[in-house]
């Protein structure tokens, strides 16, 4: 008996996964209004929805060029993202801003990018459940992972600036004899 119920309990996902949803939307030639959007033949239509003869018709006649392109510019992003950082480190040195300016100007970008991220994929949970906005959906989505990619590249740089109080709040600071030093964390651990 425990086995029978263990069996079922190990194929039901399966049987989950294999069950194709229908559209709830009824959509036709739909290019991702909704959290259900599926591509997998990579035709820029979603699979659960269906297409019309154009769509079909039009399929048959994409050029490889239009499949393989890039829907978000990562490349671009974290060149800017990296240049404007070295432009600005280069202006410090040069004495033209202070350590503090230059390190404010960062986390205001970090701030205003986590913002803008965050804000986005606020809207883009209230359109998935709600579906509020109608086509606006892929726009936000797009917005909402460019800004998560320059907000990603600042966070490592913010985090590389504070290196020391990472080491020292984990407990592996060294001093300049190669020894561990007391801090709160491992001070901690020996008592």
């Amino acid at each position: 008996m425990y086995k029978s119920v263990i069996l079922v309990l190990l194929l039901f996902p399966l049987l989950a996964l294999s069950v194709r949803p229908d559209c709830g939307r009824g959509e036709i030639d739909c290019v991702g209004l909704c959290a259900r959007f599926i591509d997998e033949n990579s035709d820029g239509f979603c699979d659960i929805g269906g297409l019309s003869e154009k769509s079909k018709n039009e399929k048959s006649e994409v050029s490889m060029d239009e499949s393989n392109s890039k829907p978000y510019r990562l490349i671009l992003i974290t060149a800017l993202t990296l240049g404007l950082y070295a432009l600005s480190a280069l202006v410090k040195q040069f004495g033209v801003l202070t350590k503090t300016q230059h390190r404010r100007i960062w986390n205001i970008l970090l701030l205003i990018t986590f913002l803008m991220s965050g804000i986005l994929g606020l809207v883009l949970v209230v359109q998935l459940n709600y579906q509020v906005l109608g086509d606006w959906y892929m726009s936000f989505l797009h917005l909402h992972v460019e800004f998560g990619i320059a907000m990603a590249l600042i966070s490592i740089i913010h985090a590389l600036w504070h290196v020391s109080y990472y080491a020292k709040a984990f407990g592996i600071a060294t001093s300049k004899k190669g020894k561990l030093r007391s801090t709160p964390f491992n001070a901690r651990q020996s008592a």
